[in-house]
């Protein structure tokens, strides 16, 4: 299946994006080198440009599970693996409040399934 992706024109992130060095990374074990890429610098950018048939695309699955729901976009199962790590940064004065408990409450539900 990677092999089958260097074929695809793919709308990857800008440079310096941490989703596109995680794929980049990932192809690059597999072997694989894209030839055919176009780049974009906003996630709702590429949902649209990937809808209007330019290309294809690796974002969070929480980014597209919108679309995905209501069938403007579809998850292509590969077997390569893809991970990526965030940092929680936060004021050292102000880290109790409930915007902020709430967040790392969803994070630590979902830190296996992004």
């Amino acid at each position: 299946m990677p092999h089958r992706l260097k074929e695809e024109r793919w709308i990857l992130r800008e440079d310096g994006s941490g989703t596109l060095i995680t794929v980049m990374d990932a192809l690059g074990k597999e072997g694989v080198v894209l030839s055919r890429t176009v780049r974009i610098g906003h996630t709702e950018a590429i949902k649209r440009a990937v809808e209007a048939g330019m290309g294809i695309s690796c974002l969070s699955r929480f980014a597209v599970e919108r679309e995905v729901a209501r069938g403007e976009l579809a998850i292509v199962d590969t077997t390569m693996a893809l991970h990526r790590w965030f940092r929680v940064v936060y004021h050292r004065g102000n880290r109790g409040g409930s915007a902020f408990l709430a967040m790392m409450r969803w994070l630590m539900e979902h830190r296996s399934r992004a």
